[in-house]
């Protein structure tokens, strides 16, 4: 819920229509559903996501005019019948004096929702994807926690884009070997 509400609100910035705070609430209403859970954790769950939508919004609004993509589908060719697709959360691009900084966000529920590494390699294959479809090289990747809605951001270099498509080929050739070891 919280996920696809900030997806709607980036997109509809990108569309020229800023999201009043006051229509936050509508916005989450229309995301919400959780057609299982007592009426208890409904309203827990619901008051949650309110409460980090709120948040977000609030620490992170006044830069929605850095945002250059939201929910960006990539798809890439690594040759050799390997492609991969993905859907990058949000890109940022701010502009220091002619100079850009691009960093690629992925949003996290919750702190432990996936490994570390694995969100970094998660964010490097976004960055390649970024390449491809802009031509351009991101500068930073941000692991965005939307439990703490803290940012937690890390350079991006040329040797990580390097390693990333060098992993990617690597586990498709396993799996092609039926190499399967757990790792």
């Amino acid at each position: 819920a919280i996920h696809n509400t900030l997806m709607e609100l980036h997109r509809e910035y990108l569309d020229g229509n800023q999201i009043a705070k006051a229509e936050l609430e509508t916005l989450l209403n229309r995301h919400t559903n959780f057609p299982y859970a007592t009426e208890k954790i409904t309203a827990d769950m619901t008051t949650k996501a309110d409460t980090a939508v709120n948040i977000y919004y609030d620490k992170n609004s006044p830069e929605f005019n850095q945002i250059e993509f939201a929910e960006k589908q990539i798809q890439l060719d690594l040759g050799d019948g390997i492609l991969v697709s993905g859907k990058m959360d949000l890109i940022k691009k701010k502009n220091f004096d002619g100079t850009f900084e691009k960093t690629i966000v992925d949003f996290k529920s919750t702190e432990d929702s996936q490994a570390y590494n694995a969100t970094i390699d998660q964010l490097q294959l976004y960055a390649l994807g970024y390449r491809a479809l802009t031509g351009e090289n991101a500068d930073f990747l941000q692991i965005y926690n939307l439990d703490t809605n803290e940012g937690y951001k890390n350079e991006l270099t040329a040797n990580d884009l390097e390693g990333i498509k060098n992993k990617i080929i690597s586990a498709a050739n396993d799996i092609r070997n039926n190499n399967l070891e757990h790792t």
